[in-house]
């Protein structure tokens, strides 16, 4: 590829794959941990002198969540330091937070600015590892009810709990835009495709191994409740291109969780209950099927439609049972 001139991109993976022209600066990074003992180190620079572009190649090779060996191969870091990069290089967590783009004409607007910058940060950063995962749950939401970026759906509390609410519109695309970003990032492809065949194809069985797989493989820790097994069910439809109805009206009540396939002309009906122990998860499964039938959700075949499929899905910590009306 031939080298071009990059103007306006400070983000050192896309400058050096779009083969843009960089003066190596990634011995910096050996210099500042392996010659260095200081705990802050401050770069002072006029504007337009590469302070941005040097910060995003020191988060690209510490990030946990990259694999950045591409952008550094033939780099002088990785050609005199390779035993230096094999014990560094995307080992660690990053907290990258750049000021630049927080502008505005009024104090309100700029503060709106760095307030989304540092809760799309919280964001990226939630249930990292599972140590600590319930405390770092805590912190990230009560940092987003402070920000603004959740609110309070009312005022009680109950047992410590407070049910919260995306505010608007916009926010509610930032929590989307993050959700869509984790699932692809965590979810094992070859899970999700063999769970959603399979309750396709009325095959309870694997559909609970693949679940119980997904949620070993994606959760940080286990007594999530009842709405968040909804919302994973509805995110792992979503990922593939499903746009399921969720909690929609339906006889005389709200079923949890409708998904349809247009081209086969069918839908899936799924009920979720929470188990108390694991050996309940069997009837709580009958019990999710019963309400099915008992408030006559699966009397509202959508029209055009052929064939209805039903499950009734029980959750316990990470483990899920799946079962089939048959």
């Amino acid at each position: 590829m031939d080298k071009m001139i990059v103007v306006g991109n400070d983000i050192y993976d896309e400058f050096i794959r779009e083969g843009g022209y960089y003066v190596d600066k990634t011995e910096l990074i050996y210099e500042l941990v392996a010659k260095s003992r200081n705990k802050v180190t401050l770069f002072t620079r006029p504007c337009r002198f590469g302070k941005t572009l040097t910060m995003s190649m020191m988060e690209s090779f510490f990030d946990i969540q990259r694999n950045s060996a591409d952008v550094f191969a033939g780099k002088r870091i990785q050609v005199n330091h390779p035993v230096f990069c094999k014990e560094w290089m995307n080992q660690y967590p990053v907290l990258f937070l750049s000021l630049k783009d927080v502008e505005g004409l009024r104090f309100e607007d700029a503060y709106g600015m760095l307030e989304g910058t540092i809760s799309r940060l919280c964001i990226k950063f939630s249930g990292l590892t599972e140590e600590g995962a319930v405390d770092s749950e805590k912190n990230l939401w009560s940092v987003m009810l402070m920000t603004g970026y959740v609110s309070k759906a009312d005022k009680t509390v109950s047992k410590g709990r407070v049910k919260l609410r995306i505010p608007n519109a916009e926010i509610a695309d930032i929590f989307k835009d993050a959700v869509v970003a984790r699932f692809n990032r965590t979810l094992d492809a070859a899970n999700v495709d063999a769970f959603i065949t399979a309750m396709w194809n009325r095959d309870e069985k694997t559909a609970s191994e693949m679940l119980t797989s997904i949620l070993w493989d994606s959760i940080s820790y286990f007594d999530y409740g009842e709405d968040y097994y909804h919302g994973m069910l509805n995110g792992i439809f979503t990922s593939r291109g499903f746009v399921p109805d969720s909690n929609d009206e339906a006889g005389l009540g709200r079923l949890d969780l409708l998904v349809r396939d247009r081209r086969n002309r069918s839908v899936l009906l799924m009920e979720f209950k929470r188990s108390t122990q694991e050996s309940s998860l069997d009837a709580d499964c009958d019990e999710a099927i019963a309400q099915i039938f008992d408030h006559g959700y699966d009397k509202t075949l959508p029209e055009g439609y052929e064939q209805q499929i039903i499950y009734g899905i029980a959750f316990y910590a990470k483990i899920t049972k799946v079962k089939l009306v048959k």
